[in-house]
């Protein structure tokens, strides 16, 4: 199934106070926006979910029924193409005018990349990206007299981490971690031997809730302590 909605908005939060301005109507469950599309044969509605979530439906005017191909991979006609064109259209229209961009997915992890930069006083990095804001799927903060990171976020696949066949989308950030002869790190859940890092040293925190904002910074604060440049006796 095409997820138009989760490839345009990954990245985007809803400002509130520009919905009403572009067109969103409030409705029961939410804020609703509809648009028509291949020439008024069918009905795009937009929900934006309290929790800041889209669902989006394309309705077919003439029968009232969902327009099921526009999701479908295995549909590949031109007609079918245009419809999912306008539609992607739409929601990155509505993208620009009613959202501002985050560094990543999740709210958490946005959350303690603005802690960071408050408590240390250093912004991220992008070294493993060529400048496109929407690639910056890796984000490094480093200490600002020896260069050493102390914390790499990355959006990669749960399973990666989890070691299962989980495909979806996570945030997480590897952390420098006092040494482990058995490599799995501390024993604490939402916490992982570092994905494509030494799993002695380093371990990776997943950014979904699993641990509090506060437990997240406290392993930043190790991190950075363990990475800093060391004291000349």
């Amino acid at each position: 199934m095409l997820d138009f909605e989760g490839e345009v908005f990954a990245k985007k939060r809803f400002v509130r106070e520009r919905l009403a301005g572009f067109g969103f109507v409030r409705a029961e469950d939410g804020w609703l926006y509809e648009a028509d599309l291949g020439g008024g044969d069918f009905l795009a509605s937009v929900l934006v979910q309290p929790d800041g979530s889209v669902k989006g439906r394309v309705t077919d005017k003439i029968d009232g029924e969902e327009y099921v191909q526009l999701r479908a991979e295995d549909f590949c006609g031109a007609y079918t193409g245009r419809i999912r064109d306008e539609y992607k259209a739409l929601l990155e229209k509505i993208a620009a005018g009613c959202c501002e961009d985050v560094l990543f997915r999740s709210d958490q992890a946005n959350r303690i990349v603005s802690a960071i930069k408050e408590t240390y006083g250093t912004p991220p990095d992008f070294p493993f990206n060529d400048g496109e804001e929407e690639e910056r799927d890796y984000a490094v903060f480093r200490h600002t007299d020896n260069r050493k990171w102390f914390a790499l976020f990355m959006t990669v696949r749960r399973g990666a981490v989890e070691k299962t066949r989980d495909e979806s989308p996570v945030d997480i950030v590897n952390l420098k971690t006092k040494p482990r002869k058995d490599g799995q790190g501390p024993g604490v859940k939402g916490v992982y031997p570092a994905f494509h890092m030494n799993h002695v040293h380093w371990i990776s925190v997943l950014l979904d809730g699993t641990l509090k904002d506060g437990d997240v910074m406290d392993l930043i604060g190790e991190s950075f302590a363990l990475t800093a440049k060391k004291e000349k006796k």
